[in-house]
């Protein structure tokens, strides 16, 4: 026992080691930390471990993850946070309920001021990790394989304004722990004009623990989520382009079939199965039966869950095949990236958020493209009560941008929505279809 302990010593003084001659090499460390930096809440043990490398030292490596820098990649690994272990809070999924009534005045502030900045729960995150291990048992799926060699790779696109710390880190590291490593050619996160301290410069400094997996584009004025996924998806390298919100979390298993289904039907855009985080809580709810339903919408332009007509019910073998869908939900999708250019991507003259879903939709069953969700591909999206984040431009965002979608692609239908904001101020003006 004595001598593995010895063994076990020298091996993570060794690691430190290395880990500390890289830095000095690429540079010094900086006499202020990642964690000092960073004005927000959600640190803890498994939450950072590494201080921040001077800005430029691993400039070098973030073009493309070439042979060394798939090395520094495996290499810095050994500084990332902690994966949960069994009997953590938050393991697997696992929420923390806190009761607001018990708590003491200086929480009660933290936990509001956390609902106003961030629509979250902040006292519940600081509990959880990071990185918590998310897998699910899905009984018609889990004896499905893919041959990882013979699926395209993917980059994965993120957007964020104003996020969370904890919550974008989730969403990476839950990419990244998910893998298949091989598979992600990169991710992408799209800065859309945050305001927030800790995401500017913390985040460029932090981000260097990936070696140049994960890519920070930042846009300098607020542009809203289309035109930040349309820039993003002109940075991805691989051959399939994954869009995510940047309150998302992954499990093990979720990137396959999306890249399987791609691989046999370039012209499908792959669905997972939306799953619910839940902001006061954090937990993972593993949204039972969604493989009987499909995304709808009413003639407000709201989403809605419908179940899926007899006919395609009949059609599918197992509940693990694919369902069309008429629409999808919004927060994740997969596509070619080629289909994706070739369907003209997201419209830029949406602004901000809202009806894009739609828009994306329609276009793809019109111009030669289908909807399917993938029952075995599953994401949790993080629904949060209200927008904690400010709005710019015109009035009336959401039913600009439905009003424009609408009078795009709805042809005679149109009205059925122009009649619902007929009493709102609302125009638009569209030069071309």
């Amino acid at each position: 026992m004595g001598v593995r302990i010895y063994v076990w010593l020298l091996f993570t003084m060794m690691t430190v080691f290395w880990i500390v001659l890289l830095t000095i090499f690429l540079g010094n460390v900086s006499s202020q930390s990642v964690m000092q930096r960073i004005n927000a809440s959600g640190y803890g043990k498994h939450q950072l471990l590494t201080k921040e490398l001077r800005p430029g030292a691993m400039n070098g490596f973030t073009a493309n993850i070439s042979e060394k820098g798939q090395y520094l990649y495996q290499l810095m690994k050994a500084a990332w946070p902690l994966k949960a272990l069994p009997g953590d809070e938050g393991f697997g999924g696992a929420g923390v309920f806190i009761n607001r009534s018990l708590l003491k005045e200086r929480e009660k502030v933290i936990y509001d001021k956390g609902l106003e900045n961030f629509g979250v729960n902040m006292l519940a995150n600081e509990r959880i990790p990071v990185r918590r291990n998310i897998t699910l048992d899905m009984p018609e799926c889990k004896n499905l394989t893919y041959d990882t060699a013979a699926l395209p790779t993917a980059g994965i696109v993120l957007i964020f304004t104003d996020e969370m710390w904890s919550a974008l880190m989730r969403t990476i590291f839950s990419i990244l722990d998910a893998g298949p490593e091989e598979l992600i050619s990169e991710i992408i996160l799209v800065d859309d004009a945050s305001q927030k301290d800790h995401l500017g410069m913390p985040l460029d400094d932090y981000i260097r623990i990936f070696g140049g997996k994960v890519k920070l584009v930042r846009l300098p004025e607020r542009k809203g989520l289309m035109v930040a996924r349309n820039v993003g998806s002109q940075h991805v390298t691989g051959k399939v382009v994954v869009f995510l919100d940047g309150h998302s979390e992954v499990q093990k298993g979720w990137l396959e079939p999306l890249l399987h289904r791609i691989k046999e039907d370039d012209s499908v855009i792959a669905i997972p199965q939306t799953d619910v985080l839940d902001h006061n809580t954090f937990h993972y709810q593993f949204i039972k039966n969604s493989q009987q339903y499909m995304c709808g919408f009413e003639f407000d332009m709201r989403f809605k869950w419908i179940p899926i007509p007899p006919p395609d019910g009949i059609k599918r073998k197992s509940l693990a095949d694919p369902v069309r869908t008429p629409i999808h939900m919004g927060c994740c999708l997969a596509a070619s990236k080629s289909n994706f250019e070739r369907l003209g991507r997201y419209d830029p003259g949406q602004e901000i958020w809202g009806c894009e879903n739609l828009e994306f939709s329609f276009k793809t069953w019109m111009c030669g493209s289908r909807l399917e969700i993938i029952p075995c591909s599953h994401i949790a999206h993080m629904f949060r009560p209200h927008f904690p984040y400010k709005w710019v431009g015109k009035p009336y965002i959401f039913e600009r941008n439905c009003l424009r979608v609408a009078e795009v692609w709805m042809d005679q239908y149109k009205v059925f929505y122009q009649h619902r904001v007929s009493n709102l101020q609302v125009s638009i003006y569209i030069l071309s279809r």
